[in-house]
């Protein structure tokens, strides 16, 4: 792939017309051995929040953010320039991880997250998808609704680390995904 489309592959407005069509709206139904059944709600104003729009564009709520995305008035472009960028270009390239997860199935387990586990992490969350490589981590979490039934989304990063992650958590193997038009 060349840089021209490399860069276009990554372009904010590609990534939530991706986003809309593929998930929002949806609920992404696991059938894990070892956690049960989980089910996650999706909804396009969570993307901001996964790459960490919020970080570098501030002040503003995530539909406002999806608006000036859809409007053109934020790109990648005009995000790279902020000095926090650097913070979350991991998170911005890692978009297609939640392809790998959800659509390809090439990740094969699911974290029930212990508490212990997140110790000294704010966001507390309660299921994590990842992916770990030699010295790096590409984490998708979700934390539990109100009513505890769902979880929603809530962060995609990029730890740098040699140790393996969640080593005090159950893990689940994931048997099945069903993507669902209703939530």
């Amino acid at each position: 792939m060349d840089e021209a489309s490399a860069e276009y592959r990554f372009e904010l407005l590609t990534l939530l017309n991706d986003f809309t069509e593929k998930f929002h709206g949806k609920s992404i139904i696991l059938t894990t051995k070892g956690i049960g059944q989980i089910v996650i709600s999706l909804y396009d104003d969570n993307l901001p929040h996964l790459l960490g729009i919020n970080k570098v564009v501030k002040r503003k709520t995530a539909t406002a953010i999806l608006t000036e995305i859809r409007n053109n008035k934020i790109t990648l472009n005009s995000i790279m320039v902020h000095k926090d960028y650097e913070k979350i270009s991991d998170r911005v390239k890692s978009y297609y991880f939640l392809h790998d997860v959800f659509i390809h199935k090439s990740i094969q387990i699911c974290v029930k997250v212990n508490p212990i586990d997140n110790q000294g992490d704010y966001m507390k969350l309660d299921l994590v998808f990842y992916r770990k490589d030699r010295d790096k981590c590409i984490v998708l979490g979700a934390q539990k609704t109100r009513n505890n039934n769902t979880y929603r989304l809530c962060t995609l990063h990029v730890k740098k680390t040699t140790k393996e992650p969640y080593i005090l958590s159950k893990r689940g193997k994931i048997v099945d995904i069903i993507i669902s038009d209703t939530i």
